[in-house]
């Protein structure tokens, strides 16, 4: 339950990920297309657990205005996290870049964490760039990065916007994300 748990709070961004250090950040957001507020995103949404029952953990998410990040605010029964969130449309992959605004307990994380999703009529899947793939496209010389030395899992690109961007519509999406994804439920 503790590692689903961590699952879940990592591919919807939460504060407990950040501690834990396992995740994939960059200084640069990819080169995009597409707006970067999707409106399909804007209101409250419940966090499913494994069985897609829902668990105490809410997304909303708040438009700022045409052209600007949406405000991404992260509640569960013990903390609470607050980010810009940058819809990017790379080749054909809907991606999102999360800048953590605000936390209740814990250190902000200075650059944008990266992953996948998908709306599906009211249900929304998450999904992150899986670290060990990075860590060994970075030892192949595929993409630029590095191994943060304080937390040995998180890795943080420093790729152009165009590096990025080709890397991460030509990947194998098999290899490119995390084996786990979540689920959110709109709420109505």
């Amino acid at each position: 339950m503790r590692a689903r748990r961590t699952v879940l709070n990592l591919i919807a961004i939460a504060a407990t990920v950040l501690l834990a250090g396992c995740y994939v950040t960059t200084q640069k957001l990819p080169a995009s297309t597409g707006p970067v507020m999707d409106a399909k995103l804007v209101g409250s949404w419940h966090a499913l657990n494994e069985e897609g029952k829902p668990e105490d953990t809410f997304l909303h998410f708040i438009s700022a205005g045409d052209n600007k990040p949406l405000a991404l605010v992260l509640i569960d029964s013990r903390n609470w996290s607050s980010y810009a969130f940058t819809s990017l449309l790379v080749g054909k992959r809907q991606m999102f870049a999360a800048k953590q605004t605000g936390a209740m307990r814990e250190k902000l994380e200075p650059n944008y964490i990266l992953g996948f999703y998908e709306v599906k009529g009211d249900t929304i899947e998450f999904s992150l760039i899986n670290p060990d793939t990075m860590r060994d496209a970075i030892k192949a010389h595929q993409i630029k990065g590095r191994l943060d030395k304080g937390q040995s899992d998180k890795v943080i690109l420093s790729a152009s916007p165009q590096e990025l961007a080709a890397y991460f519509a030509n990947t194998d999406m098999a290899k490119l994300v995390m084996e786990h994804m979540s689920k959110a439920q709109r709420i109505k």
